[in-house]
């Protein structure tokens, strides 16, 4: 009974936040992952510096959706972490069948009720990275780990789980090699040859997908130029300078992390040195410091503890989840909206560009709101769907800016431009040719926050 309730509550809670929200990278892939679907190429056609598995999941999507509505994406983690607990479910570990959906069932509630302080709910590649990583974990690591017998079934689903989280993200690259090294010093110390032969076939198979599908969607010169180098060369400046900081959410769960020690090492002692090794791995999956790019340590988080909560149920169960409850926002848990949560000012400018322009015609909208893009089902008319300061950077070493080329060579009807500061950097350092142009080619739209109308065209539908 207990596997049924928490199912049920994962399934309403995920339901209930399919709307709940609205970020600029998740807006980001949806709008770009349906922009590909009219034509457009990834790395050539439009700029991004995030991987292309962000994008290949939002396009099958957007191809399978009949209306592209904002909720058919987000379905996609919903999936994500049911395929997540049946991997649970089927691991190769010295538990019962019960005991395994009890902890696959449980963790997805705790998932589902804590998930939107660190945006788990959204389309991000650390959904991807947690979510494929924790697949390979208790498919092949811990299995190799623990000496348990694996299949080739589960040999290979660890090797493609493995391949599909390096895939999410660079900063993968780290936990990816230490990975690698711990399945290969245990795995061929203990006969695992076959299996680790198996894992290597199903991961070069996903990579090799990914890589077909690149090669039909985007183009390869354009994802050496703009998602190693750029990231590598001039992206990788920025990051090192926003760092999040640790907050009482965080500082929190790292205080979680000593009852749970403790209680290991007096009661299941075997299990102390194993938890002790996961904790200091675990560091490796905070992608950029703490919050939401820190996902995938709090999923690991919650798969770990909901197993621990779980050998002394009747403290353990009602402590996390009541843990889970607070940090997961009360807010969240009272209200149940229908809509994607946008401000009304990016409303009006929705509705006044989806009544005066064509589908898949062009705008531009700067520095960062793509989700005008995919509300409006309108193509971008610059190479990209943001312009930002690392954008301008580029520009800046290569001296030139197609931003502003392509903007003067397409003259879209409209141009959304709020002239945000973006983390400290200033619009007018770099978006000063956006502005020359507009100022010269464009009007303020009456009433309308940020948007632009090119001169000549009468408003004809004015809110």
């Amino acid at each position: 009974m207990s596997t049924k309730i928490f199912l049920l509550v994962f399934f309403v809670r995920s339901i209930q936040l399919l709307f709940w929200g609205e970020f600029t990278d998740e807006s980001e892939h949806m709008a770009i992952g349906w922009m590909l679907t009219q034509g457009e190429r990834l790395y050539a056609d439009i700029f991004s510096h995030h991987a292309p598995l962000n994008y290949l999941t939002t396009f099958f999507i957007s191809l399978l959706s009949p209306t592209d509505s904002y909720w058919h994406f987000r379905l996609l983690p919903i999936f994500s972490y049911l395929l997540l607990g049946w991997s649970i479910v089927k691991a190769p570990l010295s538990l019962s069948s019960a005991a395994k959906w009890r902890w696959g069932s449980f963790f997805l509630m705790i998932v589902s009720l804590v998930m939107p302080s660190w945006y788990g709910h959204m389309v991000l590649s650390e959904l991807y990275y947690g979510v494929f990583f924790l697949i390979f974990a208790v498919q092949l690591l811990l299995p190799i780990y623990f000496n348990q017998k694996i299949s080739a079934k589960q040999a290979m689903v660890g090797g493609a789980a493995l391949a599909l989280f390096t895939s999410a993200t660079l900063m993968a690259a780290f936990t990816f090699l230490i990975s690698l090294c711990l399945v290969l010093f245990w795995g061929i110390r203990r006969s695992y040859k076959k299996e680790i032969l198996w894992g290597v076939f199903a991961g070069i198979l996903v990579l090799a997908i990914q890589a077909i599908w690149l090669s039909f969607c985007g183009d390869w010169n354009g994802f050496w130029r703009d998602y190693i180098l750029f990231n590598t060369d001039i992206y990788s400046g920025f990051v090192s300078q926003s760092s999040s900081s640790l907050s009482v959410w965080d500082s929190f769960w790292q205080l979680l992390w000593l009852p749970a020690l403790l209680f290991c090492y007096f009661k299941k002692r075997n299990w102390f040195v194993p938890l002790l090794i996961s904790f200091v791995f675990m560091q490796t999956l905070k992608v950029r410091g703490f919050n939401f790019h820190a996902g995938p340590y709090y999923l690991s988080l919650c798969l770990l503890l909901s197993f621990i909560a779980l050998q002394r149920k009747k403290i353990g169960i009602p402590v996390l989840i009541i843990a889970a409850i607070g940090l997961g926002g009360w807010k969240t848990f009272t209200q149940w909206p229908s809509e994607v949560m946008i401000s009304q000012y990016k409303k009006d400018a929705i509705e006044y560009i989806k009544r005066n322009t064509a589908p898949g015609e062009r705008i531009a909208v700067m520095p960062i709101t793509p989700i005008i893009y995919l509300e409006t089902k309108r193509l971008t008319a610059y190479p990209g769907v943001y312009y930002l300061p690392w954008m301008g950077e580029r520009e800046r070493v290569e001296s030139r800016s197609p931003v502003c080329e392509m903007l003067k060579q397409r003259k879209p009807h409209f141009i959304w431009t709020a002239r945000w500061d973006i983390w400290g950097y200033k619009w007018v350092d770099y978006g000063s040719c956006v502005d020359a142009f507009v100022a010269q080619n464009y009007e303020k739209v009456s009433g309308i926050s940020y948007l632009f109308q090119i001169k000549g065209v009468e408003a004809d539908k004015a809110l």
